[in-house]
C-alpha cells in the first residue's frame, strides 16, 4: 500500500504529530477541569443569578402588598372602633345618671367626632379601590367591639348602665389607642399620624380622668 511505501522519517513524523495531538487534546481537557465551576458552567451561573433575583422581586412584591393590605385593614379596624364608640356615647349621653360620668362620655364623643374628621379626610386621599377596601373591612367588624356595645345595651336594660359604662368605655378608649398605635407603625404619611397622636394624647386624657371617677350611689 501506498502508506507502506512511505519512508521511516516520514511514518515517524506523522506518528509524532499524532502523539502531539493527543497531547494537545489532554491539555485542553485538563485545562477545562482545573478552571473555577463559575467559569466552566457560566449558563448555569447566570440562569441562577436569574432565578435568585426573580424569587427576590416575588418577596419583596409579597411583602409590599402585605404591607398595604394591613395599612387598610389597620384603618378600617380604627373607623369600625372610633364609629361605634361614637354611636354609643351620644346614644347613653343622656342616659347616663352621673354628673361626673355625663362629662367624661361629653368629652369623650368630642373626641372620637374630631378623630372621625381626621380619618374621613385621610380617606379622600385613598382611591376607589382602596375605600371600597376599608369599606369591605368595616363591614364584618371588630368582634371586641361588638362585644362592647353589647354589654352597653344589657346593662341599660337592667338599669346598672352608669357602672358598666364606666368600664366599658375605658375598654373603647384602649382599643382606639391600639388601633392608632397599630397605624403608627406603618403608615408613611407622617401628617396623619401627627393628627393620630394628637387624638391619642386627648383619649389619654380622658381615660386618666375617668379611671379616678368615683360613681355616686
Amino acid at each position: 500500500m501506498e502508506l507502506d511505501r512511505q519512508p521511516e522519517s516520514t511514518k515517524k513524523q506523522y506518528s509524532e504529530q499524532f502523539v502531539q495531538q493527543l497531547e494537545a487534546k489532554k491539555y485542553q481537557i485538563e485545562d477545562q477541569e482545573n478552571k473555577p465551576f463559575f467559569i466552566k458552567n457560566k449558563l448555569f451561573l447566570f440562569g441562577l443569578v436569574a432565578i435568585v433575583i426573580a424569587i427576590s422581586f416575588m418577596i419583596a412584591s409579597f411583602v409590599i402588598n402585605n404591607q398595604k393590605s394591613k395599612q387598610l385593614n389597620d384603618l378600617a379596624n380604627l373607623y369600625f372602633s372610633v364609629q361605634k364608640s361614637k354611636n354609643a356615647s351620644d346614644k347613653y349621653q343622656n342616659l347616663i345618671d352621673d354628673v361626673g360620668m355625663r362629662a367624661h362620655n361629653s368629652n369623650f364623643y368630642l373626641t372620637l367626632s374630631a378623630l372621625e374628621v381626621t380619618i374621613d379626610d385621610y380617606r379622600q386621599s385613598l382611591d376607589k379601590k382602596k375605600n371600597r377596601q376599608v369599606d369591605a373591612i368595616i363591614e364584618t367588624g371588630d368582634q371586641s367591639v361588638k362585644d362592647v356595645m353589647e354589654k352597653l345595651e344589657r346593662a341599660y336594660l337592667n338599669e346598672t348602665l352608669d357602672r358598666v359604662y364606666l368600664n366599658q368605655m375605658l375598654i373603647l378608649i384602649n382599643q382606639i389607642k391600639t388601633n392608632i398605635n397599630q397605624i403608627k407603625k406603618t403608615n408613611k404619611d407622617q401628617q396623619f399620624v401627627q393628627q393620630l397622636e394628637q387624638h391619642y394624647q386627648s383619649l389619654d386624657k380622658i381615660r386618666q380622668s375617668a379611671e379616678n371617677t368615683v360613681l355616686e350611689d
